[in-house]
């Protein structure tokens, strides 16, 4: 047995995180990754007990706001602006 073997799994793939959950994504290209390699994590959909928060991490563009029905369209959560 390999030393990775013997490790839990959340080790073997730290994208894996442990459930329950919440994601803090901002928009920005490093939280997007995150975000992407959780959800690749667990076979390309996020588990119901993981939730995923919208929150600016500083000044934004605007831009950043586009993600925002983009994020709930894909998910059975409504995006709320506070």
């Amino acid at each position: 047995m390999t030393a990775a073997a013997r490790l839990p799994r959340t080790i073997r793939n730290p994208y894996r995180v442990p459930r329950p959950a919440v994601i803090s994504f901002s928009g920005g290209r490093t939280s997007a990754y995150m975000l992407r390699s959780v959800v690749d994590a667990y076979g390309g959909s996020l588990p119901p007990d993981i939730a995923v928060i919208f929150a600016l991490s500083r000044e934004r563009d605007k831009e950043n706001y586009i993600w925002l029905p983009v994020m709930s369209g894909n998910r059975r959560d409504e995006a709320v602006i506070a």
